[in-house]
């Protein structure tokens, strides 16, 4: 979670991916400066156990942390065309972004569970004292009061985050619950009761659900299903798309916005996701749970978040010419074939502009893009949606992308660096989601790739949009899709950006996705720095056939079908070098992300 003759948008995403977004971060090493404050200021967090802060050295110090990670999300207006949206689109637009920011609600309380406490004690420190307004800034940006961008390091207390956030218990540790899920397999295997075969059947269902919490209360593992669980919210927010529901003149966009309240309501989401790949108009609003990556624990539990977009005609019909290629680009991925593939019937793709956003992918980074929905039964039934956000890649591209690259990428290859190949590589990665193996046998039975992968899967199947993408370029030039200037204005934008993604902290998935194919070049010679002026150069010739043999090396993980591979590949090529850290000092005065302003919102009076 891309441009001109068939924009496009890779290089910065962040998904739905489903991404897509969230789940793992590294150190930031260039944050900007921030103001000295001149005056003690205690961050402490509820119920938590630290002590309080002591001196003017210490509280002078965290405070200049926060506002220098504040001051690394640069405040950017995300312009739209009005020509675009008819008047009779606002009422409905109105209702849509009230229904959004109740996933913000919810997804706060998924990050963890005492966020609404934490954020009410910020908030009432901002009535006394206006310092805490750049805490407050921070917390509403990360979902909390921890760093996504570094480790997840507190920056409003000392209690540290739980991998499994708010969906597990915060004592289940990873090692417990697969000794659970194991135990119930097992029993399942030899018991001969059909009752009591029945509940285990729905116990291991309930725990490894997307849209289920799990407690542990006196050794029982409890499921609840998110429908009780944010029952408030999901209640309140389904009469909203009910009521939007009317306003609306599109039967698909009404067909959707009925479906999906009634999902919230009893936690079935596939009619809903089947309905929404089918929605038209010039309207794209998404809205439900949908990535895994804030479940650092599993990777299973799925995250509330809202899209509100409006359609860019011009570039969405630009973009259609690529959909024949896709059966083509996914034979052009190095892999065994006679594994299968899941291919949806129906694969629109659709180029908007933001105006609105909530939950999950508006914490942290933001992203570029997204394909919906990840169910790969609705995949195969209906297909997905490749929805690219071109007014934030636009704002990323001018105000971080290009000033990185000035800093980093040889003068001579500089001019390589253009918003259309950003954007093309955008689509391409994007479409590469929905390539290669999806479905695979593991122990004599079809099961999907994610589910073997766990935690590390969102790492690894974001390597392979982004090389596999490159590759993809590679093959769209050679079908004369792309002119031939596209192959290396690709491969140059595509280091640039590496820089810029994995400021996000290495470990995001993004980030380790971009770290991981960094050092597969660097070890192939297919990228070198000249430490005299501090800047990379790329050998096109050596990266193009890197980029083949790091996704021939990857898919051979994912059909192995071992998790243990995976940790061994993400092991091997997932550390920062050396050079890498040298290089990124020098973009300290460049900001990391945009923090997005939606002038709809005060269009509307919202």
């Amino acid at each position: 979670m891309k441009k001109n003759a068939m924009l496009l948008l890779l290089t910065l995403l962040a998904v739905s991916c489903s991404g897509k977004k969230s789940t793992e971060k590294k150190k930031i090493v260039d944050l900007p400066p921030g103001n000295t404050m001149q005056k003690k200021v205690e961050l402490k967090s509820v119920k938590t156990n630290e002590k309080p802060v002591k001196t003017m050295k210490e509280s002078l110090t965290e405070l200049d942390k926060v506002k220098k990670i504040l001051a690394s999300f640069v405040p950017t207006e995300l312009k739209y065309e009005k020509s675009d949206l008819p008047e009779n689109l606002r009422p409905l637009l109105k209702k849509l972004i009230e229904a959004a920011r109740i996933m913000d609600e919810i997804f706060l309380i998924q990050v963890n569970r005492k966020n609404p406490e934490i954020r009410k004690e910020i908030l009432e420190k901002v009535k006394s004292d206006s310092d805490y307004k750049s805490v407050l800034d921070l917390f509403d940006i990360m979902a909390g009061p921890w760093d996504r961008l570094n480790h997840n390091k507190p920056f409003y207390g000392k209690k540290l985050k739980t991998p499994g956030a708010g969906f597990y218990d915060t004592k289940l540790t990873r090692k417990e619950f697969n000794l659970h899920l194991a135990t119930l397999e097992q029993a399942l295997k030899t018991e001969k009761d059909a009752r009591e075969k029945s509940r285990i059947v729905r116990e291991l269902e309930g725990l490894k659900s997307l849209y289920t919490v799990i407690d542990r209360i006196n050794g029982k593992y409890i499921f609840t299903p998110y429908s009780r669980a944010y029952r408030e919210q999901l209640s309140k927010a389904a009469n909203i798309l009910e009521e939007a529901a009317k306003l609306s003149v599109e039967p698909t966009m009404k067909k959707f916005l009925m479906s999906r309240a009634n999902a919230f309501r009893d936690d079935k989401y596939r009619s809903s996701d089947e309905d929404w790949v089918e929605l038209k108009g010039k309207i794209e609003f998404v809205i439900g749970p949908y990535e895994v990556y804030e479940d650092g624990l599993m990777g299973y539990k799925a995250s509330f978040e809202s899209f509100i977009t409006l359609v860019d005609s011009k570039y969405t019909a630009r973009l259609e010419s690529i959909r024949k290629f896709m059966k083509d680009m996914d034979t052009n991925l190095p892999y065994d074939h006679k594994l299968g593939q899941n291919k949806g019937a129906n694969r629109p793709l659709k180029v908007v502009n933001e105006l609105y956003t909530a939950g999950d992918t508006k914490a942290g980074v933001q992203t570029l893009a997204f394909v919906l929905p990840n169910d790969e039964d609705v995949r195969r039934k209906k297909g997905f949606k490749i929805v690219l956000l071109k007014n934030v890649a636009h704002a990323k591209f001018d105000k971080i992308l290009i000033p990185i690259a000035k800093q980093l990428i040889s003068d001579a290859q500089i001019e390589k660096i253009t918003f259309d190949s950003f954007f093309t590589h955008t689509l391409v990665h994007e479409v590469t989601h929905s390539l290669g193996p999806g479905i695979i046998k593991a122990d004599g039975k079809e099961t999907e790739v994610r589910n073997i992968l766990k935690d590390l899967y969102s790492h690894l199947e974001e390597a392979k949009a982004d090389i596999g993408g490159l590759l993809g370029v590679e093959f769209l030039a050679g079908k004369k899709v792309l002119p031939p200037e596209a192959v290396n204005q690709s491969y140059t934008t595509f280091i640039a950006s590496i820089f810029r993604s994995i400021r996000f902290g290495a470990n995001e998935a993004h980030g380790k996705a971009n770290l991981m194919a960094f050092n597969y070049f660097l070890k192939a010679r297919a990228i070198t720095f000249d430490s005299k002026i501090e800047k990379f150069t790329i050998d096109y010739r050596k990266i193009s056939a890197a980029s083949r043999e790091f996704v021939k090396e990857l898919l051979e993980v994912y059909t192995s079908g071992k998790y243990e591979k995976a940790k061994e590949f993400v092991e091997k090529w997932g550390s920062i070098p050396h050079v890498l850290k040298t290089a990124l000092k020098k973009l300290s005065h460049i900001p990391v992300d945009i923090r997005p302003i939606y002038p709809l919102v005060k269009e509307l009076n919202l």
